[in-house]
């Protein structure tokens, strides 16, 4: 959660080859050419069939595991050592939010978990120094969406969109709606397109969103709910823009599997000494589309690994990408 910066159709946005993460491309979507399935197997009706029945099912290999953090300055997280046990966790896909920095400026704790073997894709925000995503993973992605234009264009260093075989997978860092509000149009502006967006991913196949809402949904997802009634991440219209899109078909993966569960919390300011006291704030989630619930094992909140002012989290799910 930070309160300094600004910031459908695929036909619309620039395709490119695959590319390193150390060069840097006018053009962001990276299409893979490993797999050779066409548009058609990508959008038929086999999603919600059994695990046995997808393409390149391996019972003995079938778990899928995310970890989604925002960093709050990537290099900063590193300098602080909060790379340097991320892999115990055995991730498949690793989503960082807020890194603030360009692909030059990667640290070396990144690129050493690149050189494990994983794929790296990056946007990076209009506003140097703010924003910015970057997705590691195993599994070669069909495509990979980091550059947006016309109406998405409100995504650009907040979204990458990596896509499957059966299923799409959205890294987000959701617009702030910054002290006193100033940017809580902006904010709403931004939850609109995104709603929109992925509702029309969803119609297609199943839908993994991970990443910083900037919002606690419910009182049970912050602290002191009656105190910040009417600040940043606990607005009335934020909350009802995380209740609409809920209800168009997806689910909060950690309210399903827990949901009375108090004082667990994703973000806890630096004043006040707030994570010790644990007086924080539920702002990072895998929201995903209803029908996925079957394949989901675990959603999990890590607030042992430190860094930044959030922790992260981890969705496993028992599902083959590709």
């Amino acid at each position: 959660m930070s309160d300094h910066e600004e910031a459908a159709p695929n036909k619309r946005r620039r395709r490119a080859s695959p590319a390193s993460s150390s060069s840097r491309s006018k053009s962001r979507r990276y299409q893979t050419t490993s797999d050779s399935y066409s548009e058609s197997e990508t959008s038929d009706s086999s999603q919600d069939e059994p695990l046995a029945k997808i393409k390149h099912y391996d019972p003995a290999n079938v778990e899928f595991n995310i970890v989604s953090w925002n960093v709050a300055g990537l290099r900063a997280c590193a300098n602080k050592g909060g790379l340097d046990n991320l892999l115990e966790l055995k991730p498949d896909m690793i989503c960082l939010q807020e890194v603030k920095c360009t692909p030059e400026q990667l640290p070396a704790q990144v690129l050493a978990i690149k050189e494990k073997g994983y794929k790296l894709y990056q946007t990076e925000s209009p506003v140097k120094g703010h924003a910015g995503c970057v997705v590691l993973t195993k599994i070669t992605p069909f495509q990979v969406t980091t550059t947006f234009e016309d109406d998405e264009v409100i995504f650009n260093g907040r979204v990458i969109h990596v896509e499957f075989y059966k299923f799409h997978v959205l890294c987000v860092y959701v617009q702030n709606s910054g002290r006193k509000l100033v940017t809580l149009g902006k904010r709403m502006e931004f939850d609109k397109i995104f709603s929109k967006y992925v509702k029309a991913l969803d119609r297609a196949k199943p839908v993994i969103i991970a990443g910083d809402m900037n919002v606690a949904h419910m009182e049970i997802d912050l602290t002191n709910p009656k105190k910040n009634a009417n600040n940043a991440g606990f607005t009335p219209e934020e909350r009802d823009g995380m209740t609409a899109l809920l209800k168009t078909g997806f689910i909060d993966s950690y309210r399903h599997l827990y949901p009375s569960l108090r004082e667990k919390y994703t973000f806890w300011s630096y004043f006040s000494n707030s994570r010790a006291r644990n007086i924080g704030w539920r702002l990072d989630y895998f929201i995903i589309s209803k029908r996925f619930i079957i394949y989901m094992l675990d959603s999990l909140i890590l607030p042992e690994y430190k860094g930044s002012d959030h922790c992260p989290i981890m969705l496993k799910m028992q599902i083959v990408p590709c």
